[in-house]
């Protein structure tokens, strides 16, 4: 179907896009660049709710209403077959050849900079498994990056640094608060973009990636509005409704994001200026027909 082959074009678009600047030695605007021209096409096709490190917590989300996807879990002790082949923390869901990203809602922060994953100065590893379980996979990918550890929060897997102290100065923009998150019948990216717009307004140093290539390259900014004005336009299923009526972290809004809309995935990275910028990935498998 017509929005089933967009989706997976862009997919393999943002994919060859990371193979080429991760592995190239190209500087970052040209990268970017390649981004934006990702983002313009996804536009004119009109692309279009949270572990020991490994125990669930918070399994009901009070005061949280989330509109789940085609998704039944992470299922973590469903074994499979798994291939890492000198990747760091931010490329496993985008470069590895490893389907862990399209089979377990995950966030992931990294604590480097996307500078230095460009160029291979960030931890690497490699590694391939025959029917282990995709819990075994997550505890072995955290024991080659020691340093952080993973939890399951909501249905969600984070893979994320551990803090050492409580020093406001080493505290992750994502543990920062905001005063509420709601957004309704909106694709996924443009939820990113609003949670964007909603962090600034709180002095929360954070970005996306779309944001910053149409910075460079002098394109239109994406919209942070968190309103879609023809939802009409879009299959049922790439619309999500999230509603956190209370103080809210970023990265439990990035985890509402990703669990309504599963299979899908985050990523935070260290940016410039102290910044930190949020990637979203979706893996939905199914959609119905556009609606006309």
């Amino acid at each position: 179907m017509e929005q089933t082959n967009i989706k997976k074009t862009s997919e393999k678009m943002n994919r060859i896009f990371l193979i080429g600047f991760m592995c190239s030695g190209k500087t970052i605007i040209g990268g970017l660049i390649g981004l934006g021209i990702i983002i313009t096409v996804l536009v004119v096709l009109r692309m279009p709710k949270i572990s020991s490190t490994r125990h669930s917590d918070d399994k009901n989300i009070e005061n949280e209403i989330i509109k789940p996807g085609e998704f039944h879990g992470n299922e973590l002790d469903k074994k499979m077959n798994c291939t890492f082949e000198n990747v760091d923390l931010f490329e496993i869901n985008s470069l590895s050849k490893c389907d862990l990203s399209r089979e377990i809602a995950m966030g992931v922060e990294v604590n480097f900079s996307f500078k230095e994953s460009r160029r291979g100065k960030s931890r690497r590893f490699s590694f391939q498994v025959l029917l282990m379980s995709k819990r075994k996979i997550l505890d072995e990918i955290i024991r080659r990056n020691p340093g952080y550890y993973w939890k399951e929060k909501n249905g969600v897997i984070n893979i994320r640094p551990l803090q050492t102290d409580n020093n406001s100065k080493t505290v992750s923009p994502l543990d920062m608060t905001i005063p509420r998150f709601e957004v309704h019948q909106i694709p996924p990216y443009f939820a990113l973009e609003y949670l964007r717009q909603l962090a600034w307004k709180h002095n929360i140093p954070i970005t996306t990636g779309s944001y910053e290539v149409a910075i460079q390259i002098g394109g239109k900014l994406p919209d942070s509005s968190g309103k879609l004005k023809h939802p009409e336009h879009y299959d049922a299923e790439q619309l999500i409704d999230v509603i956190i009526p209370h103080k809210v972290s970023i990265r439990d809004c990035l985890n509402a994001i990703v669990l309504a809309n599963p299979p899908a995935n985050w990523n935070a990275i260290k940016w410039k200026d102290g910044k930190t910028a949020l990637f979203l990935h979706s893996f939905q498998r199914k959609y119905s027909h556009r609606k006309h």
